[in-house]
């Protein structure tokens, strides 16, 4: 090979090579802040109007949204956790602890999980370990409530919008990212108790609730790119939840 050929291979052999090492040094942060942003500029969230006994529907980010279980590949979806929440990159793991405090969580959502397919999440607050579902839900139904705007305020409901990315994770189990309430102020956030029932059976008691709420979403901590505004708000929505309780 000709001295100049072989020098302009290996100029372009060494481009390459530097090009490929900068793409793989991206840290992940900045890899997963970038998916996510893009996530969110493609983000739809969708409704087509339905019946269930579990249900959310209202505007999300200035667009109309409803979810109901058993509807359109989504289910209703009930945790009773011992737990605490960590944040990491935005992406929210459940750590099971026993002996700690009670939260319930609520969603609608695709079964598994489905790509760009958003659901709000329910976060109810706490409970002491000690104490029964029975005497929970009559707290909840006696007591006036508010929006959590910190991940400690485990007293207060917390609203999530979770969208899962199934492409990240190696092991095929993907990632959700969230955008929350409890990353900043809800200062003319509310949530009221809309009704509450039970209807009782030899083996247990359906236990239902409803509630309105408005708040605000926030990107999580390092994914803000310095914004201090809401991402968006959630405004005029409903969900009524139906929970069975055996005895």
């Amino acid at each position: 090979m000709p001295i100049k050929y072989s020098l302009f291979f290996l100029i372009g052999f060494a481009i390459l090579f530097s090009s490929c090492q900068k793409q793989e040094e991206i840290p992940q942060k900045e890899l997963y802040r970038t998916i996510y942003r893009s996530m969110l500029d493609t983000l739809q969230m969708e409704c087509t109007p339905s019946f269930a006994k579990n249900w959310f529907r209202g505007i999300v980010a200035g667009q109309q949204t409803c979810y109901f279980g058993g509807r359109g590949g989504r289910e209703a979806v009930f945790a009773f956790l011992d737990e605490t929440d960590t944040e990491v990159l935005g992406i929210e793991a459940d750590t099971l602890l026993v002996g700690t405090k009670k939260r319930l969580v609520w969603s609608i959502r695709h079964q598994p999980l489905q790509h760009g397919k958003p659901y709000i999440e329910i976060h109810f607050p706490e409970y002491p370990a000690e104490q029964n579902f029975h005497q929970y839900w009559d707290s909840l139904v006696n007591k006036q409530w508010k929006v959590a705007s910190h991940p400690d305020e485990r007293d207060k409901f917390r609203i999530d919008l979770k969208i899962p990315n199934t492409e990240l994770s190696s092991q095929g189990g993907g990632v959700v990212f969230t955008l929350s309430s409890v990353f900043g102020s809800q200062e003319d956030s509310d949530i009221t108790l809309s009704f509450a029932a039970y209807q009782t059976f030899p083996t247990g008691i359906n236990r239902y609730i409803g509630f309105t709420v408005n708040c605000a979403l926030y990107h999580a901590p390092g994914y803000s790119d310095g914004e201090t505004e809401p991402w968006g708000l959630v405004e005029d929505a409903k969900f009524d939840a139906l929970f069975w309780v055996p005895d």
